[in-house]
């Protein structure tokens, strides 16, 4: 399992992105000592922030001046075991991450991309030693080399990606969210969030919208929206049909229930009644009873072509006992 470039060579990637990533999080989590910071930041692609762990040191209040000292010695031997253990959490954080570098880079991505890594203009300054960033970058990289590509064809191809992606008829649901989320980051590091502002700026939503905040509310989460839609509508509409024109119905009658994330759109989807569930199961029963049929039929020519060399033999033995006979 490794990050190869889409389409290049025999080695073409067969596997997401995310299910790399993920196993990559789970040799972390199984291999590294204390590896579950570590783990927790490649997850989320943030170095996870351990600031709020960082231990206080207490103050006695006792109005004994004796007793205070004494309390406050107790308490000072508590806060630097515990501001011990904190360093040395932060200390192999940074070494599980230097680690996981090395992991990522030499055994989860193949020669190709391993090139393509270090011919990116900001491998020295930002990617060699940082897995955040070595993963975002191969993120973009599996589907666009940095070498000899136009700028404006990466474009075009990432949009062109993600508009056309579509749901396979044997393929889960949660598998096809995965490949839409990652066409959809790749499409966000090519054109950022903004890029709806002036067509958001033109709907009656918006002109119709006296807040300036809530304007610039329609603006920020425009791309979500877009998102959640192209979402709904590339499943396979063999099994969602019905909802997407449920939709485009309620929208019609003034009721707008087109949802504005990716996340509250799988939800809607996970939890339609498939609309050929009925032809789904129809299907697999036939498959089924043709498989057992093709049983059962290999299983009669097997027995009557045993029962024919049974006779056959039978009657080979009598021969030879009425020639011992007539002998």
């Amino acid at each position: 399992m490794k990050f190869y470039p889409h389409g290049i060579g025999r080695d073409r990637q067969a596997v997401t992105y995310d299910t790399v990533k993920d196993h990559i999080v789970q040799q972390i989590q199984k291999n590294y000592k204390n590896g579950q910071d570590a783990a927790v930041s490649i997850r989320d692609l943030a170095v996870k922030d351990l600031t709020p762990h960082a231990p206080t040191r207490g103050a006695a209040v006792d109005t004994d001046a004796t007793e205070n000292a004494k309390q406050q010695a107790g308490m000072d031997i508590l806060y630097q075991a515990e501001l011990e253990r904190y360093l040395d959490r932060k200390d192999q954080l940074e070494q599980n991450l230097t680690r996981a570098y090395a992991l990522i880079y030499s055994t989860y991505c193949n020669k190709t991309m391993q090139n393509r890594i270090e011919e990116h203009p900001e491998f020295e300054t930002k990617i060699r030693d940082d897995p955040i960033e070595l993963l975002n970058k191969i993120k973009v990289l599996m589907h666009d080399p940095i070498r000899a590509k136009y700028p404006f064809a990466s474009l075009t191809e990432a949009i062109s990606r993600i508009l056309n992606l579509k749901q396979s008829e044997n393929e889960g649901l949660l598998d096809y969210v995965k490949r839409f989320k990652e066409s959809r980051d790749i499409m966000k590091s090519h054109v950022g969030t903004d890029i709806l502002d002036r067509f958001v700026k033109n709907t009656i939503e918006y002109r119709d919208e006296a807040d300036a905040t809530k304007q610039q509310e329609l603006k920020d989460g425009a791309f979500d929206r877009w998102m959640a839609y192209l979402l709904i509508r590339n499943s396979d509409q063999a099994k969602y049909g019905s909802l997407s024109n449920g939709l485009v119905s309620q929208f019609s009658m003034q009721n707008n229930q087109y949802p504005k994330t990716c996340t509250t759109a799988t939800d809607i989807l996970s939890n339609h009644r498939l609309d050929n569930k009925g032809n789904y199961n129809k299907k697999k029963w036939s498959k089924s009873k043709k498989d057992e049929d093709k049983n059962t039929s290999t299983k009669t020519t097997s027995e009557t072509t045993e029962t024919s060399f049974a006779h056959r033999a039978a009657k080979i033995r009598h021969a030879i006992a009425a020639d011992r006979k007539v002998i």
